[in-house]
């Protein structure tokens, strides 16, 4: 029998972002742009690796957005969903390794994962890899392009895995329906992110008048320093801090994550002298059967134009931030429909899409442990840092990469805040070839001041909130 033939189709709208900023990060490469994701999961239990091999074959063929690829790399590509793909499970054994020489070569592997570029025109868009630890202790990594899946997937996918696993020993009946598929998902996106109505183009009217800003300036990297060369700082918040923020929240009907945004937008203006910031954030809900089963992409940013009257209490800036979040989530529109509403639509850009936006601030995804009837546990992502093996390193240097490429790269470096899931502190990320670790910590302290400021009395003005 002659195999059906692939399904060739649109990158889908959600996907669109994505794919600009790989292309800004690697003109005409964006396989090389190192945009990599890193998905572990602790397995306890004995692994029959043939078993796992074969289940993970299976969830290959049951979801179509693991057998995608592209089949043109062009800013507005098109993508095919092969019939059949091989889906290789890689074995490395460290069981032999003593103590912390095994942890080290762990985080040498998890490093070598995070910088293999991707040859984007061929399936899968992925690697799975088993890393034995101990006879019942093993670690499952798939690592794969970000744009390929959100967070929400590797629980989808760690689940149906673990299905097919079970099955496969014979401990519990194979998964019977199939997935929603890539036809439903593009169908989804075009729903979702395909609207052009009038509060979409007010939207984009509203982001138009943005002219490019850095809260900080980055230094001028050397041609030796790594592109990827990530840091971070993390800071808690006081127990009156946490209090107050909730309090200020529940107050004013909203959320101690719209409470904490106000409060970071506030404090990226007064660093820039403005009356005005853009932050950027993300939004991952699925809010439909078939969507809550997709592996793909529905991570959407959404661009958040705040105006700031610095005389009018904060509470009312916190009410305005509620509202300009909200009508931002209603009004989200797929990139190219952005771009070209703001005006922009021509290769290249005249400015990358991170010019979209001042700052990033982002949420934890809550973690959760898929778990399925079956010998395997698994536990939450393990607390490992890839890292090079001493004297080497795989990551791009500045020298490299084409100058027209520099301003993405300085861009995608930006110091950006993660806040925690319980909100009762968070973490600024930043890579240090641009940003130095002194004036980091100093920015977290300065932000931290601001949100003390804010929990402490949200009717006071918005100037006295930032000293």
């Amino acid at each position: 029998m002659t195999p059906a033939a692939p399904i060739t189709g649109p990158l889908p709208k959600g996907y669109e972002l994505l794919w600009e900023r790989m292309h800004e990060l690697s003109p005409g490469d964006p396989g090389g742009s190192r945009f990599t994701a890193l998905l572990t999961r602790d397995l306890h239990g004995p692994v029959d690796v043939a078993v796992l091999g074969t289940a993970l074959r299976e969830v290959t063929r049951r979801h179509d957005m693991l057998r995608m690829r592209f089949a043109d790399i062009a800013p507005e590509p098109a993508v095919s969903i092969d019939t059949e793909v091989d889906a290789p499970l890689s074995v490395v054994d460290l069981r032999a390794c003593p103590q912390p020489r095994r942890r080290a070569e762990l985080e040498y592997h998890l490093y070598g994962e995070s910088i293999r570029r991707f040859d984007l025109t061929v399936a899968p868009l992925w690697r799975a890899c088993l890393v034995r630890l101990t006879d019942d202790r093993s670690l499952l990594c798939l690592s794969f392009p970000d744009l390929l899946f959100d967070a929400w997937s590797d629980r989808i996918l760690v689940q149906d895995l673990l299905r097919c696993y079970a099955a496969g020993l014979g401990l519990a009946p194979a998964p019977a329906v199939m997935p929603a598929g890539y036809r439903e998902l593009v169908a989804l996106h075009e729903r979702q992110y395909g609207r052009t109505s009038a509060s979409v183009v007010a939207q984009a009217g509203r982001l138009r008048r943005l002219p490019p800003m850095l809260p900080v300036e980055p230094r001028r990297a050397s041609a030796g320093d790594l592109l990827l060369d990530p840091a971070t700082v993390e800071f808690e918040f006081s127990a009156e801090t946490t209090a107050g923020l909730e309090h200020s929240a529940l107050r004013l009907r909203t959320t101690t994550y719209v409470v904490l945004m106000t409060a970071y937008a506030m404090f990226v203006a007064s660093g820039a002298r403005s009356s005005r910031a853009v932050l950027s954030t993300v939004t991952l809900g699925r809010q439909s059967r078939a969507e809550r089963e997709i592996v793909g992409q529905f991570g959407q940013d959404v661009f958040v134009p705040v105006d700031i009257d610095w005389r009018e209490p904060v509470e009312a800036l916190i009410a305005r931030v509620h509202r300009d979040l909200v009508t931002a989530r209603l009004a989200r529109t797929g990139y190219r429909n952005l771009v070209r509403l703001i005006g922009a639509d021509r290769y290249p850009r005249p400015w990358s899409d991170l010019h979209l936006y001042d700052s990033y601030f982002q949420s934890v995804v809550p973690g959760t442990s898929p778990q399925a009837e079956g010998p395997l546990q698994v536990g939450e992502t393990p607390d490992i840092v890839p890292k090079p093996r001493p004297g080497e390193d795989g990551y791009p240097k500045v020298g490299e990469i084409a100058s027209a490429a520099l301003p993405a790269w300085q861009k995608q470096a930006a110091p950006w805040i993660v806040v925690g899931g319980e909100r009762q502190g968070g973490a600024l990320n930043y890579n240090r070839s641009f940003y130095d670790d002194s004036r980091m910590a100093a920015r977290v302290e300065a932000f931290l001041d601001v949100v003390r400021g804010v929990a402490a009395d949200a009717g006071r003005p918005a100037w006295r909130a930032v000293g």
